[in-house]
């Protein structure tokens, strides 16, 4: 079916050696799962029209499988695929729904048990689907104020499902680990990677600890922010999150008009990436999922921040090194970078590999051109592919997670430049410190920008030789 349906010309262009591979291994993902879901999938493809496109195809497929379904919306917003692929991977970040929710209600109240009895009107249709759970409206009549909320409710069996399709996963691991000892493949330690992944998942259905995490988050992002998360209500389980509901839409579909798109771009950077990478935290909490899905634009231009089911952690020495890279780049100092590159990797990188990698990237880059954020993921990942650098799962995480983000604010405000709202943020920082670094003097670091007063001094010192460096390096 796979083979005879035109998959293929989805994969783009810069991935067109593996081509056969791709869409072998989705074979491989169906055959691993139980003969029932192997029904279930065919009946559902043999239920499409006879001339559906290869794009339905996929899509139908994944909104049936959980964990492809989170693929999808990772994939959703990357302009590398056909606009009009990437148009039915939007019905994957959040489908609305108008479903009849008898069922779920019922799973509601038996969750609950009679939790503030006559005080709870929950509506008989579901207002939208996510990857693992349902979406329910209701209203809680509170002290004489009526509140407007949502049931966040894992969907029937979603835990066997994610258990079936992670063990064909583990399948897929072992067969790209396979072609990457043939030569076949880059050495990218796939079956350790999807561990990892396939722990991330796990954290997909485990509604207790996100509820912790939108408790934290709303410290940091109150209601009355420009970027807000919604405020969560006294009727929460290990299966149930209840919180406000916010009047919005995707953020995508915001008919804010080109000014308004490109604020709420830079707020939106401003908070889910300059927050945590110039957090006063000793570790610091980021978004791991920021897909349009759960990002809602609300009617006063503002944006809530949903689902934080999954979040990554950076530390100060994780987030110093990311910065080195950057004044790296920017000095052309392969040295620098290269040290910082270490500091990140979780055994230590070979020498010559890395250098070699790290001189290529710097190529890309002209003198006086700060390095974008397509110049830092592309060298991350030709370091795992092409150097067999291993990063810890939080910077993975990370890269995923800033993937997303430019994206998202692509396709919103085109114009809005993710490095440059994070130049302005850096800026504002650095500028609140200058009064301890009088104090403390020339040595002085532990500054929450990651550059300490020598990093100042050194990049004063060598950027009238950044130039030098690149052209003798071409």
């Amino acid at each position: 079916m796979f083979q005879t349906h035109g998959i293929h010309a989805l994969i783009p262009g810069e991935l067109a050696e593996y081509r056969t591979l791709i869409v072998d291994l989705l074979g491989t993902f169906v055959r691993a799962l139980p003969a029932a879901r192997q029904s279930e999938i065919a009946a559902t493809m043999f239920s499409l029209p006879p001339d559906a496109s290869a794009a339905l195809r996929v899509t139908t497929l994944m909104s049936i499988c959980p964990t492809l379904h989170k693929l999808g919306q990772v994939l959703a917003r990357d302009h590398r695929f056909s606009p009009d692929f990437r148009q039915r991977l939007h019905v994957l970040e959040s489908a609305d729904s108008d479903l009849p929710a008898a069922g779920v209600v019922e799973q509601i109240r038996r969750e609950l048990g009679e939790v503030a009895p006559g005080t709870l009107r929950i509506d008989q249709r579901i207002l939208a689907e996510a990857s693992v759970a349902h979406v329910v409206p209701f209203a809680w009549d509170d002290r004489g104020r009526t509140v407007a909320g949502v049931f966040k409710v894992l969907k029937p069996g979603i835990e066997r499902k994610l258990d079936e399709e992670l063990l064909a996963w583990a399948h897929i691991a072992d067969e790209l680990d396979r072609h990457s000892a043939a030569g076949r493949i880059p050495d990218a330690e796939f079956r350790a990677t999807l561990d990892e992944v396939a722990r991330l998942l796990r954290e997909e259905v485990r509604l207790d600890h996100e509820q912790r995490h939108l408790a934290a988050a709303a410290r940091r992002l109150p209601p009355t922010a420009r970027v807000f998360v919604p405020e969560l209500l006294p009727f929460c389980s290990p299966r149930i999150t209840a919180m406000t509901r916010v009047a919005g839409m995707r953020i995508t579909d915001s008919p804010a008009g080109v000014i308004g798109r490109h604020a709420m771009a830079g707020h939106l950077v401003d908070a889910l990436l300059a927050g945590p990478l110039f957090s006063a935290d000793d570790v610091a909490v980021f978004h791991g999922d920021p897909h349009a899905g759960n990002l809602l634009a609300t009617p006063d231009e503002r944006v809530a921040v949903l689902d934080w089911s999954l979040v990554g952690t950076l530390d100060r020495p994780t987030r110093g090194a990311m910065v080195q890279i950057v004044l790296g780049a920017l000095l052309f100092d392969v040295p620098r970078i290269a040290r910082a590159v270490a500091a990140l990797a979780e055994l230590p990188p070979s020498e010559a590999p890395l250098r070699g990698e790290i001189d290529r990237a710097l190529a890309r880059l002209w003198p006086g051109v700060p390095p974008t954020i397509d110049w830092l993921m592309s060298l991350l990942d030709d370091l795992v592919l092409r150097a067999a650098v291993r990063f810890p799962s939080n910077l993975l995480l990370f890269r995923k997670a800033l993937g997303m983000l430019r994206d998202v604010t692509r396709d919103l405000a085109p114009a809005c430049r993710i490095e440059l709202v994070l130049a302005a943020a850096l800026a504002r920082q650095l500028a609140l410190e200058w009064p301890r670094r009088f104090v403390l003097g020339p040595l002085a670091g532990g500054f929450d920008s990651h550059i300490s007063t020598p990093d100042l001094l050194t990049c004063l010192a060598q950027a009238p030789l950044a130039p030098l460096r690149r052209y003798v390096r071409s």
